[in-house]
């Protein structure tokens, strides 16, 4: 299974709780919140009354300031808050909203592309649209892509499909993996255990139960030799070996050398790292910025991250100092 179908799920709930979490900043009841997009539930029945208690944690985090700044920097760590559609599960069938949280419409499927109508919804399952407008679709056990109108543009063929990403998509079919491109013409031919999105030029890859990495090409840049590996940002990209993470450049060179019980991946230039139990802060040279003191830390967004210690959550800036608290 691809990372984003591993995440489908959680950045469902994410997308659900940014809905609830900005009608709660503009004053609108609770009640109306939930009645405005009609779920009480999603995907895995979830609860909407989970989401809308930490939306007004949000909301109250921010009272002094932009509420829907604050909610927006609380999700977007999933990438959620920029898409130009969002989705939600709603009474067993999926629907596509717009950034002002409007329907836009409910895809359905006919088994002729040419006589596709958005009336009533009939897939399985349907992920979010990605920044290069596809969306990944099921239906009968199979994948395709659909298009912002709701045409199918790829058939439905795939045993598993990924988000697309810099131009390509991970796809399966006959338990192994390779890439697509937008008009659905293979590239990367069926030949991994698993296969990742694009980040950076770079796709994390499976063979052998280790994990490297391969260019547009399907070229392996990277060697398969670890044990965990994730996305390239700023350059960089966290790897683990012996439940050790470290850091690699594109070239496979080790930055600096393992010390941490877990890290993050970097953003704005630092990292999340957590060593004897506490979470603090690296640099790309692995000098430690911030002191490890705080029970979670979050990723830097435009210059602030969400830390929490004894018991409390504020905002930090890039010196450690609090700038936003309860």
């Amino acid at each position: 299974m691809t990372q984003e179908n591993k995440n489908t799920k959680k950045w469902s709930k994410v997308a659900l709780g940014l809905f609830i979490a900005t009608n709660l900043a503009g004053n609108v009841p609770e009640s109306q919140a939930k009645e405005t997009f009609n779920c009480d539930k999603i995907n895995d029945n979830i609860q909407s009354d989970v989401l809308v208690n930490y939306a007004n944690t949000i909301k109250n985090y921010g009272t002094q300031n932009n509420h829907i700044q604050i909610a927006y920097n609380a999700f977007s760590n999933y990438n959620f808050a920029n898409y130009q559609t969002q989705q939600t599960y709603q009474q067993n069938s999926y629907r596509y909203y717009n950034n002002y949280q409007v329907p836009t419409y409910t895809p359905s499927y006919n088994s002729d592309s040419s006589k596709n109508n958005i009336s009533q919804p009939q897939f399985d399952n349907v992920s979010s649209f990605s920044t290069e407008g596809l969306a990944a679709v099921k239906k009968a056990e199979k994948y395709g892509y659909i298009d912002k109108t709701g045409k199918i543009v790829i058939q439905l063929q795939f045993d598993d499909a990924s988000s697309f990403s810099e131009g390509l998509a991970a796809v399966k079919k006959a338990e192994k993996h390779g890439y697509i491109d937008k008009t659905g013409k293979i590239v990367i031919q069926f030949q991994f255990d698993d296969a990742y999105s694009f980040s950076e030029g770079l796709a994390i890859v499976k063979t052998n139960e280790k994990y490297g990495y391969i260019d547009k090409t399907g070229k392996i840049i990277i060697q398969p030799q670890f044990d965990d590996a994730y996305s390239f940002h700023e350059g960089l990209a966290k790897v683990t070996r012996d439940k050790k993470y470290e850091f690699i450049d594109k070239t496979g060179k080790i930055v600096f050398q393992p010390q941490f019980d877990y890290a993050d991946s970097f953003k704005e230039g630092l990292a999340a790292v957590k060593k004897d139990g506490k979470y603090g802060y690296i640099d790309k040279t692995g000098k430690i910025t911030i002191q490890p003191q705080f029970d979670y830390a979050d990723s830097f967004k435009e210059g602030l991250a969400q830390v929490k210690k004894d018991g409390k959550s504020c905002y930090i800036d890039k010196t450690g100092k609090i700038t936003i608290q309860p």
